[in-house]
Formats: structure tokens, C-alpha cells, sequence
């Protein structure tokens, strides 16, 4: 998927998705911590996951950016 999210950044000046809008919109929903019960905890990781938002971005920006660095070429893709 990552390497796919890095063809996408390669046609940023087409579909404006550079891979830091694509870590802005992607990472939350790849690493949220899911919720454990309806319990009081999950609304303490529901805030711990919203604080966490940027870091998350982050993560799969720098993922999308260096993707051969991460994932060396040597497997093929297909789109």
C-alpha cells in the first residue's frame, strides 16, 4: 500500500495529493489504536488517539517520502 501511496504523490501536480496530504488523510485510519470496550478507557484512547493525529501523519509521510529506503526495490507491484 505504500508503495502505491508513493505512485500517487508522483501526480501531486494532477490530483494535489503530495504525501504529506496523503499522511494527513491516510495515517489516522492506518494506525489508530482500536477502542477495547465502550468502557471508560475508550474514551481516554479515543483523546489519546485524537492528540496523536500529527504523529501518525507524520509516520506515513516520511513512509510515502523514502518508500525505497523502507521497502527496497525487489518486489513487484501491481496497480
Amino acid at each position: 500500500m505504500t508503495k502505491f501511496l508513493a505512485e500517487l504523490s508522483k501526480h501531486q501536480s494532477v490530483n494535489k495529493m503530495s504525501a504529506a496530504n496523503i499522511a494527513i488523510v491516510i495515517g489516522p485510519n492506518l494506525l489508530w489504536a482500536p477502542s477495547c470496550s465502550s468502557g471508560p478507557g475508550d474514551a481516554e484512547q479515543m483523546g489519546r488517539n485524537i492528540t496523536w493525529t500529527h504523529l501518525y501523519s507524520s509516520v506515513v509521510d516520511q513512509l510515502v517520502s523514502h518508500v525505497d529506503y523502507f521497502f527496497p526495490e525487489g518486489e513487484n507491484i501491481y496497480f
